[in-house]
């Protein structure tokens, strides 16, 4: 054994094991060509390796950034998830709560138990309800076509209502007249 206060040298110091009891310092890198193992790594500085295999989880008190892809299992958070770009995914996206945003855009079907729009449904081609809509106006500038219109208050017109089949009801009543090729 050597002992005594400092080991001084402008060479190298080969050893098969060292045990530093009170840390090891160095000026410049400290090189290991195999696995360097123990308790915790504590740097004020930057970790940078090819590849970081850790069991245990990441822990940060700020940002972890990464430049290129962060592949895995899940993302949890108790906070929010940011992205500028595009969220994708080749299954489900599932929200418990509300999806707030601009525009819900799809080229598939939109599947809701109910669908509360504020400022209108706007569709380039049918809109389709298997129950019924209930509301306040239908309003179209184009043509209503239905079986059986079962209308309670009135039906109101600026031009004429035409008929092909009969017209059954209580009375008619008219401020003008009543034409027709035969008047029984």
């Amino acid at each position: 054994n050597v002992s005594g206060g400092n080991v001084t040298t402008a060479g190298q110091v080969q050893a098969d094991n060292v045990d530093a009891t009170n840390g090891i310092t160095a000026g410049t890198t400290v090189v290991a060509t195999g696995n360097v193992s123990g308790g915790n790594l504590t740097t004020a500085g930057q970790i940078a390796g090819d590849n970081a295999d850790i069991t245990n989880g990441i822990t940060a008190g700020t940002t972890i950034t990464a430049t290129g892809n962060v592949s895995g299992g899940n993302i949890t958070t108790g906070g929010a998830v940011e992205a500028t770009g595009l969220i994708s995914s080749g299954s489900t996206i599932t929200a418990t709560g509300n999806v707030t945003g601009g525009n819900l855009v799809t080229a598939g079907q939109l599947a809701a138990d109910n669908v509360a729009a504020t400022n209108g449904i706007t569709a380039g081609t049918t809109i389709v309800a298997t129950g019924n809509v209930s509301g306040g106006n239908v309003t179209t500038a184009g043509q209503v076509s239905a079986d059986n219109a079962d209308i309670t208050n009135g039906i109101t017109a600026g031009t004429t209502i035409v008929a092909t089949g009969n017209v059954s009801g209580g009375n008619l009543t008219t401020a003008g007249q009543v034409a027709g090729d035969n008047a029984d």
